[in-house]
């Protein structure tokens, strides 16, 4: 029932989209307006439309004769939508678009993946004597899994240069034509390929990516919309919302990161997003491409959480605070470590197709390691954050140091895909790290504390909030540390603060995610925009550039 209610949903406003093109009825009512009387007469064409005597009257009387054909004709607009009714069936059929783009993009990865590390091996082995076939061979050929996946992007991506996906800048680049439809195709494979084989980044990236694309076809197709800032915006929100099913942090998203991009020197007579029509279109899009993924991928969690509360809030609000700065550092690492790799390729010499192929060998040796820095969705994220993993201080330290040094090479290397995910899973590792340094710390001082009382004898507990020194489990502080990161690399704290909040459904967590998130992107400011050198007189009355 729910899914032939969607589809005539679906129907109705295709329905809608028809009636762009349908001629205006010829029978339309005209208002006139005279100044002279102060008032609007309202005359009709059809005669289908009654008219009193008395107006006919006055409409014909002598003072009007010869007026009416110099009086303008404004005919009457959609009193719901008024000019703005192609701009709302634009940003449904959008968020729709974009919403099926996206979970098919993350049907084609999840397949891939199911066929790369399952029934690839399973064949490849079938064809090798059983000598061959032991566990050595079957780890070789596992690690090539994430270069045979960089092998494919440079196959897919040749002549486009060395970046994978375009950057923010030109995704919002509002007078940038989008490239060929076959070259975005192409792009949205290599992003499948790069997933697909487990290498180190993430799905939402390429999400935006389609929605932005998707807008700037609409707008091509609509010349009438008028609007390109605010497509863009709403495509990307579509692709957010569609990618982790979390509609209300994918708004915040558009208003938090794509807006102040389109706010740049060159784009900065562009209508705002955060108006109450064009808000209205964003949270629009949003829904409705939610609506679409969830038909087709299905509705449930993103993560399961495990119960979480504020063992002992003036000890732990602090220590969240202390979180949020190592976040802020590492979302500060990834972004320098991501320049350096980035000059390290430029001035190596190694050809552009192979520096996916590089990055992929990288991916696939640690693999075979630490399995849990290559992409399988969200399981390592998702058992941190359940309490389901037993997961060593030194591993968790490991794990988070290898995912930065990866993730920053796959970005840089030229493989397709996003940060989201990679960052989530930093902050994670790092926050579970940092619960169980502080409870080390936090429980030795609690011990020493009681002692202290009883040597007194001081019944423990009789000096209040003090000798309740407690730490939350390692969820709680995995989940602040994701948001943190996030935070911290975009630059966006509620975006990560209900993002994390929509895919637990966890409200206690709020409080600390919302201090954590704002201290990381406190210490991360945005980068700053290039300007013209300062302009100093030289003593001469004459106004020069400062070099």
């Amino acid at each position: 029932m729910r899914n032939h209610a969607f589809s005539l949903f679906v129907g109705l406003v295709l329905h809608r989209c028809a009636a762009f093109t349908r001629p205006t009825l010829s029978s339309r009512a005209v208002v006139h307006f005279r100044p002279e009387r102060s008032r609007t007469v309202l005359r009709a064409r059809s005669p289908d439309i009654p008219v009193s005597p008395a107006r006919r009257a006055e409409s014909t009387a002598p003072d009007c004769e010869g007026r009416d054909e110099h009086l303008p004709e404004v005919p009457f607009s959609n009193p719901i939508f008024g000019r703005d009714e192609k701009k709302f069936v634009s940003a449904i059929v959008l968020g729709l678009m974009v919403g099926t783009a996206v979970a098919t993009f993350k049907e084609a990865t999840s397949q891939l993946q199911e066929y790369t590390y399952d029934a690839l091996v399973i064949d490849f082995f079938s064809m090798l004597p059983s000598s061959a076939a032991d566990s050595e061979a079957s780890d070789l050929f596992i690690a090539c899994v994430p270069a045979l996946g960089g092998l494919a992007v440079a196959i897919l991506k040749r002549g486009e240069g060395p970046q994978g996906a375009q950057t923010l800048a030109e995704l919002v680049d509002c007078d940038r034509p989008i490239d060929s439809w076959r070259a975005q195709i192409s792009r949205a494979l290599a992003a499948v390929a790069t997933l697909g084989t487990g290498n180190s980044l993430g799905p939402e990236g390429p999400a935006v990516e389609i929605g932005a694309v998707i807008s700037k076809g609409i707008q091509s197709a609509v010349p009438e919309l008028e609007s390109a800032g605010l497509f863009l915006g709403c495509g990307a929100a579509a692709g957010v919302s569609a990618g982790f099913g979390a509609p209300i942090a994918a708004v915040f998203f558009a208003l938090e990161v794509i807006e102040p991009s389109l706010r740049s020197e060159d784009n900065s007579e562009r209508e705002s997003l955060s108006s109450r029509g064009n808000l209205a279109l964003v949270v629009l899009c949003s829904a409705m491409s939610c609506l679409a993924a969830r038909q087709l991928l299905g509705e449930r969690l993103q993560f399961q959480v495990s119960d979480y509360a504020l063992a002992s809030p003036a000890v732990e609000l602090p220590l969240y605070l202390g979180l949020g700065l190592i976040s802020g550092l590492l979302a500060l690492a990834f972004k320098v470590l991501k320049a350096r790799f980035q000059e390290l390729y430029d001035g190596s010499g190694i050809p552009v197709a192979l520096r996916p192929f590089s990055a992929g060998i990288a991916c696939g040796v640690t693999g075979l390691v630490f399995p849990q820095v290559l992409f399988f969705g969200y399981a390592t994220l998702d058992s941190i954050l359940a309490d389901e993993s037993s997961l060593s201080l030194e591993l968790l330290v490991a794990l988070c140091g290898l995912k930065l040094v990866l993730t920053a090479l796959c970005s840089s290397s030229g493989l397709v895909g996003g940060t989201f995910a990679p960052s989530l899973f930093l902050g994670a590792t790092a926050g579970a790290a940092f619960q169980q340094l502080a409870a080390l710390v936090v429980g030795n001082q609690a011990a020493s504390l009681i002692s202290f009382q009883l040597s007194l004898g001081v019944e423990p507990g009789a000096w209040g909030v003090l000798p309740q020194l407690q730490v939350a489990d390692a969820p709680a502080y995995a989940m602040v540390g994701a948001a943190s990161v996030l935070a911290g690399l975009f630059n966006a704290p509620l975006t990560a603060s209900l993002l994390l909040f929509e895919l637990t459904r966890d409200y206690e967590i709020i409080l600390p995610i919302l201090a954590s998130a704002g201290f990381s992107s406190f210490i991360n400011p945005p980068p700053g925009k290039k300007s013209e050198p300062a302009a100093t007189d030289n003593g001469k009355g004459q106004v020069t550039n400062r070099p």
